[in-house]
């Protein structure tokens, strides 16, 4: 590790700490790159190669001064990291009334950098991380050497069954950066809540969504495990999210699909989806459809209900299907849940499927009919 620009700002910010001394940060080589004196930046510090040839502290006395090229009264301190020399930090002042602060000075220092090169290491895993989370999920051909190369640096083996969940902050928050921040929080949530697994389980941020490859044989109940999923976000984060986990995958080259079914169903869904529930496949199943057409026959049947009830009372007619069809098509209980006698629920469904050209087909297709009708509701409501 090297001591860049960054030197500067911790000076600056410690100085007064200090009643203002001059404060000197120097590199291997003795010359100073950061100090509260601008002048003195640049120039070799005498004082500061002798530390770094003997790796003890140097005091300089104000009658010693004639000795030390570039530096001046005070007392200059090894920065060591991990057992290993890379710098020196010196304070000005008459050494036997400096010596506390100088101690004082060097461990501040010391903790800076420690903590500096932390967050260095910890961008670098999560940039691999990402890597081979993509390679995995976004590639077609996923080069199996570079995924073994990058599943070691980062530590985690990748052992199948696998499945892909993806977390979705939907509208919540619409400034980039707070965005980013809120999806930063989320490793940390579902770690702390043992549902996320650094060691076994790999995780990133794709598509403006949070995505972790979950080890399958860690997952006892899938339903339970993504509602889990979405409480504990939503508790940590207090917001309002999406969550979906796709299939089960036996193979890395199935990773892919799994990934972008979860993806599919958050992106254009509310809630909770899980692969194994029928109705979460019936869903993604209805969007990868529309998506397939670009939604021109959906589109086709929404100008339709327009011509018939106008564009005013679209709303009521849309709310109409939506919980007609959440009745799983039982008039008598859409009718209750809307607050209608069940004889004016059938006369508006009788009405919609007329507008539909649907009034000959079976209950099957014309629920189908409906689900692509309100798949489409949400994809124009947003």
């Amino acid at each position: 590790m090297t001591i860049n620009q960054s030197a500067q700002e911790m000076v600056d910010a410690i100085a007064q700490i200090v009643s203002s001394r001059t404060i000197n940060i120097m590199d291997k080589n003795a010359v100073i790159i950061a100090s509260s004196d601008p002048n003195r930046i640049g120039t070799f510090h005498q004082g500061a190669a002798e530390v770094l040839a003997s790796g003890k502290p140097v005091y300089i006395q104000k009658d010693a001064l004639s000795r030390y090229e570039g530096a001046k009264e005070g007392i200059n301190l090894p920065i060591v990291l991990d057992d290993k020399l890379f710098g020196v930090v010196g304070i000005y002042g008459n050494p036997d009334e400096v010596k506390d602060a100088a101690n004082l000075l060097c461990i501040y220092v010391r903790q800076y950098f420690a903590q500096m090169a932390l967050n260095r290491k910890e961008h670098m895993e999560n940039e691999l991380r990402s890597q081979l989370l993509k390679l995995l999920v976004l590639d077609f051909n996923s080069p199996a050497e570079e995924i073994h190369q990058l599943s070691a640096l980062v530590g985690i083996k990748i052992r199948m069954p696998m499945r892909a969940v993806v977390v979705s902050l939907g509208e919540n928050e619409t400034d980039p950066l707070n965005r980013l921040k809120n999806l930063d929080k989320l490793p940390g949530i579902l770690i702390s809540t043992s549902l996320l697994n650094p060691s076994n389980d790999l995780y990133g941020v794709l598509d403006d969504c949070f995505v972790f490859l979950k080890q399958a044989d860690y997952i006892q109940n899938t339903d339970a495990f993504i509602h889990q999923v979405q409480e504990a976000v939503c508790s940590g984060q207090k917001l309002s999210v999406s969550t979906a986990i796709g299939e089960n995958c036996g193979s890395q080259s199935q990773l892919r699909f799994s990934y972008q079914e979860a993806l599919t169903l958050v992106q254009n869904g509310k809630g909770c989806f899980s692969m194994d529930d029928s109705k979460s496949k019936l869903d993604y199943l209805f969007f990868r459809l529309q998506k397939a057409d670009e939604a021109r026959f959906p589109r086709m049947m929404y100008a339709q209900l327009e011509d018939s009830f106008g564009l005013r009372e679209m709303d009521w007619v849309m709310a109409t299907i939506q919980v007609y069809y959440d009745c799983c098509g039982s008039i008598n209980k859409a009718a209750a849940l809307l607050h209608v006698h069940k004889n004016t629920m059938l006369y508006r469904m009788n009405r919609i499927y007329s507008a539909l050209n649907l009034e000959a087909e079976d209950d099957f297709t014309k629920r189908c009919f409906l689900k692509i009708l309100l798949v489409y509701d949400h994809r124009l409501k947003g």
